[in-house]
C-alpha cells in the first residue's frame, strides 16, 4: 500500500506535459503495486484463518472440559441421597465447592486471540476493541 501512494504521489506532481510518455510506466509500476499489495493481503488473511481455526480448536477443548466438570458435578449432585451421616454430607460438600472452583476458574481461563491480543471470554468490550484495532483500517 505504501508503494501504491508513493507512485501516485509521484505521478501527480509530475508537470502534466511529461506523464504522456510516461504513461506506459506508469500503468506497469501501478499494477505491479497492486498485485504485490494483493499478495501481502492474501497471506494475511490466510494466517487469520489459521489463527481462527487454532482458536475454535482452542475452544473446542475449553468447552469439552467444562462439559466434563458439569458433569462432574451432576453425579456428585446424585450422590446427595447416599448421605447418611454429617462426614458424608461434609465430604460431598467439599467435593461439590472442589467442582465448582474448578468450573469457575476454567471459565476465567476461557480466552479468545484477536490479532495478537488475548481477551478473557468475559471482556466482551475489549473483544470488540480488539475487532476493531486489528480488521478495520
Amino acid at each position: 500500500m505504501k508503494r501504491f501512494i508513493l507512485v501516485f504521489l509521484v505521478i501527480a506532481f509530475l508537470p502534466v506535459t511529461k506523464v504522456h510518455a510516461q504513461m506506459a510506466v506508469f500503468d506497469s509500476a501501478v499494477t505491479g503495486a497492486i498485485a504485490g499489495t494483493w499478495i501481502e493481503q492474501a497471506a494475511y488473511w490466510a494466517q487469520q484463518a489459521i489463527d481462527m481455526v487454532d482458536q475454535i480448536a482452542h475452544m473446542k477443548e475449553m468447552i469439552e472440559r467444562m462439559a466434563k466438570q458439569i458433569q462432574m458435578q451432576l453425579d456428585n449432585l446424585q450422590n446427595i441421597g447416599d448421605i447418611h451421616s454429617f462426614k458424608d454430607f461434609t465430604e460431598w460438600h467439599n467435593r461439590q465447592l472442589y467442582l465448582e472452583k474448578m468450573t469457575e476458574k476454567t471459565w476465567n481461563g476461557m480466552s479468545i486471540k484477536i490479532g495478537k491480543k488475548d481477551y478473557k471470554l468475559m471482556d466482551v468490550e475489549g473483544m470488540a476493541y480488539g475487532f476493531q484495532d486489528t480488521y478495520v483500517d
